[in-house]
């Protein structure tokens, strides 16, 4: 583009006319800006927060898949202490 036709496409922009900042204005910015960044997290945070409970959660299903052993150790401790689980007065 040549500087002849950039600045006629830039001419109407002479006719807008400056209007006065308002003096609270600057510091609302600051403070949305303030705002935002104390209200993010750090991405090695994030992260940390991700493999923690993904980690929670393959613990949890590991549990819950491995929950048969659970009866029979009880049982099989039941037995070694010639504990009846039938509520049976006698033998």
């Amino acid at each position: 583009m040549s500087q002849n036709k950039l600045y006629d496409f830039l001419n109407p922009l002479s006719t807008v006319e400056k209007v006065e900042i308002p003096p609270f204005l600057f510091s609302k910015i600051e403070q949305k800006i303030s705002f935002i960044r104390e209200n993010t997290i750090s991405k090695n945070m994030g992260w940390t927060w991700i493999t923690s409970v993904s980690l929670i959660v393959l613990f949890n299903l590991f549990i819950i898949t491995q929950s048969s052993w659970i009866p029979t150790e009880k049982n099989n401790l039941l037995q070694s202490l010639q504990i009846q689980n039938n509520n049976s007065l006698y033998p």
